[in-house]
């Protein structure tokens, strides 16, 4: 669903998940997302990766999180980063 509408909005969509994080990290940086829709543990694993290889990801500003929990510190955390979510 939310695919769908970010198609509609002129979005570039490209998929993720588990495995091959160093690739999705490249590709992050290569394309410059202004957002992220997923976990909030699966981006965490995102942002961990990218710090690893030291490879910066600021276009990222925003995260549209769901499918578990998101806690205060995870909120608080991805806030220090500069992403609203």
């Amino acid at each position: 669903m939310c695919e769908t509408g970010a198609h509609a909005l002129g979005c570039t969509v490209f998929p993720g998940g588990t495995g091959q994080t160093e690739l999705q990290v490249q590709a992050m940086a290569d394309l410059q997302p202004a957002g992220y829709v997923g976990t909030p543990s699966f981006l965490k694993i995102i942002l961990e990766k990218a710090d690893e290889l030291k490879i910066p990801l600021p276009s990222l500003q925003r995260a549209l999180l769901s499918g578990e929990a998101f806690t205060p510190s995870q909120r608080d955390a991805l806030a220090a980063r500069g992403i609203a979510g």
